[in-house]
């Protein structure tokens, strides 16, 4: 008997542990086949998923249920989604499967700590579901998902369902087509919080009233300086008019909603129009230390790079400013040419935050929403003649672009170099009021790079929520390269949103912009790069619709593996007629004034004091070999970043191996047993 009994717990473990093997590879196969995608698509026009009801109405301080549905053509063996929101307005409370896939083996994705992070970014990332075969869900209509969520501010929310491998995915449950991924459309919804529900008219009978009423909120709300409800970082004054030469302040004030102890902000400007002069903490924050994020060498690099970057504040203990409204710091800039800037703040976890206060929850990062301010410097502008570059840039493909309302747009990120390239990073702030992003392409002459990282359909996401297109990022192995000259890297599409006018920063800042030396002896050091930025007027009266589909780029030279330094001599394409390029090096220096919208939209001349990066004279700034070790980090952060990610998928690959093999070898021990 002990034997028998010995025998039959040895079986059992088997068993369990095949079951939990089993379970790993399905899950293996599912990330295995998003992030690879391998498996080829299946024509299915009618497979979508969509949130149930597609309006809905909340009263503030309430809840609500957005449910996730399926609807197949066929039986389906998996389903995955990514949820964005606004989480200034509305939080995650719960995910709770629906019925159709109570019983699916796997299901991930939904956890507290994967909730938790949504609330922060506003996108619950790959919420997913699978059946070991040949278990499926039946054709026609399933529930996923039943996401309940808390609205905490005022507003408009869309609820979005991205689509791409990694966010919206359907598997096959047929038996011969098992697994295979389906082709799937996406619908999403929208939520009205805070509104009150009004008695209906007599003999009718009325919807309940709501405890706490408050003013309903328009659905196309106008910019105003007035404060956006929750946690807000913003600038004050919304809108400043000053004489170039002139110096002016602006104030970075935050609101909380709950005691806060520490923020951080960032400022994104035009360069050519401004410099930082100084910035100073206020009273609210005077215990607490900046560190060295507002020193004379934070302020000398933001006048180069454009980017007043991370000014971070943390109290000493566990101190906090009170709820409500506080100056965070005071920053002084001076205009030292003519146009408009916006002062942006992308709405980036590493860029802007605010942190919790209270003593159960004392650092955690709070939702919170940015709000510009916009400055003008003379009373009339003259943007500047275009000319050619000197030396390695990064650039977009046209200076000025006027777009219908509601229309839709194609930017070119075009990289010029003297030597053949190894790889290159580029970064995009833009206004997320009047612009959202739609898609990026890989060019031809990049198609080859093996790395390629920061276009996928998550960054999309992110973007459109912080106004920030982050670190898009190529690179080749050695000794594979892109030949001297200009050459197209993307094809980023936008679609207006609303009408206005916003620059497209590229912001020359060694995390942000970068292009990596081809050449044999000195293949993937970081070359010295100038960016010039781009200007969209949304509503140009001039605009004429775009065609769709959006035209496809110039095609520019595909990858080669170079015999050794490019030749001097050899032909480069000319830039296109509109594009403003950066200065020859040792001439008097020409900058781009974003122009105002006017009916001709024709640059013209206009010197400006501002070189386009760092020069000897400017003493403040880091000298050569503090530029170059900024540089060198570029390379973990952008090439490095992309060679993690291939060894994560060369990792799912060998798990979903070794989930195959396992198996079979338990198998084969248990029968010798």
């Amino acid at each position: 008997m002990p034997d028998e009994h010995s025998r039959k717990l040895a079986t059992d473990r088997r068993r369990k542990l095949l079951k939990r093997t089993a379970v790993h590879v399905a899950l293996s196969v599912v990330l295995l086949t998003a992030a690879l995608g391998t498996v080829v698509p299946v024509s299915a026009s009618e497979n979508t998923l969509r949130i149930d009801p597609p309006a809905q109405t909340v009263a503030q301080d309430g809840t609500f249920t957005a449910r996730v549905v399926q609807h197949a053509d066929g039986p389906t063996s998996g389903v995955a989604a990514t949820i964005t929101f606004d989480p200034t307005l509305v939080q995650i409370e719960s995910v709770t499967r629906g019925s159709a896939y109570a019983e699916a083996a796997v299901f991930n994705g939904a956890s507290q700590i994967a909730i938790s992070a949504a609330n922060t970014t506003g996108s619950l990332i790959g919420v997913a579901a699978a059946f070991l075969a040949p278990d499926a869900v039946p054709a026609g209509d399933a529930v996923f998902l039943d996401v309940t969520f808390k609205a905490i501010g005022c507003g408009i929310v869309e609820l979005g369902l991205p689509t791409g491998v990694t966010d919206a995915a359907m598997l096959d449950g047929s038996a011969e087509t098992y697994g295979n991924l389906l082709s799937v459309a996406t619908v999403g919804a929208s939520v009205e919080t805070c509104v009150i529900s009004s008695p209906a008219p007599s003999g009718s009978p009325g919807p309940s009233t709501s405890s706490t009423p408050s003013p309903s909120v328009s659905a196309t709300p106008s910019p105003s300086p007035t404060p956006v409800p929750g946690n807000s970082i913003r600038i004050e004054p919304a809108s400043t008019r000053v004489d170039r030469g002139a110096t002016f302040s602006v104030r970075v004030v935050q609101r909380a909603d709950v005691p806060t102890g520490g923020i951080t902000a960032t400022i994104v400007f035009d360069r050519s129009l401004l410099q930082v002069v100084s910035i100073t903490k206020s009273s609210a924050y005077a215990a607490a230390d900046l560190r060295q994020s507002a020193s004379s060498d934070a302020i000398a690099a933001a006048n180069v790079s454009g980017v007043l970057n991370s000014v971070k504040a943390e109290f000493p203990g566990r101190d906090s400013v009170p709820v409500g409204e506080a100056d965070y710091i005071t920053v002084e800039f001076r205009a030292i040419g003519c146009g408009r800037t916006p002062l942006l703040m992308p709405n980036d976890a590493t860029d802007s935050s605010l942190l919790d206060g209270r003593d159960a929850s004392y650092g955690r990062p709070l939702p919170i929403r940015t709000v510009k301010g916009v400055v003008q410097v003379c009373d009339t502008q003259t943007p500047p003649t275009p000319t050619l570059p000197s030396g390695n840039s990064i650039r977009l493909g046209s200076f000025y672009t006027g777009v219908v309302e509601n229309g839709g747009f194609t930017v070119r990120v075009v990289q010029r170099a003297d030597v053949p390239t190894g790889g290159i990073t580029a970064t995009i702030v833009f206004d997320p009021a009047i612009l959202q992003v739609v898609s990026i392409t890989k060019s031809s002459a990049f198609a080859a790079a093996p790395f390629f990282q920061g276009g996928g359909a998550s960054a999309i996401t992110a973007a459109n929520a912080s106004g920030k297109l982050n670190q898009v990022s190529a690179a080749f192995l050695a000794p594979g390269n892109v030949p001297a000259g200009d050459a197209d890297f993307i094809s980023v599409e936008f679609k207006a949103i609303a009408c206005g006018e916003t620059p497209l920063f590229l912001p020359n800042d060694t995390a942000d912009s970068a292009l990596i030396d081809g050449r044999p002896a000195t293949y993937g050091i970081p070359l010295k790069i100038q960016t010039v930025k781009g200007v969209v007027q949304a509503c140009d009266p001039e605009a004429k619709p775009t065609p769709r589909p959006t035209p496809t780029p110039t095609p520019t030279p595909v990858a080669t593996t170079p015999p050794g330094p490019a030749a001097p001599g050899g032909p480069v394409p000319p830039p296109d007629p509109g594009i403003t390029l950066p200065p020859t090096v040792g001439e008097p220096p020409v900058v781009p004034a974003s122009p105002e919208p006017v009916a001709e939209p024709v640059p013209v001349a206009s010197p400006a004091p501002e070189a386009a990066f760092v020069t000897s004279t400017r003493s403040a700034t880091p000298g050569p070999d503090a530029s170059a070790m900024n540089r060198v980090a570029l390379v973990g952060l952008g090439v490095g970043g992309l060679i993690a990610g291939l060894m994560v998928v060369m990792a799912l690959a060998a798990a979903m191996l070794a989930g195959m093999i396992a198996p079979v070898v338990i198998a084969r021990l248990a029968r010798r047993r």
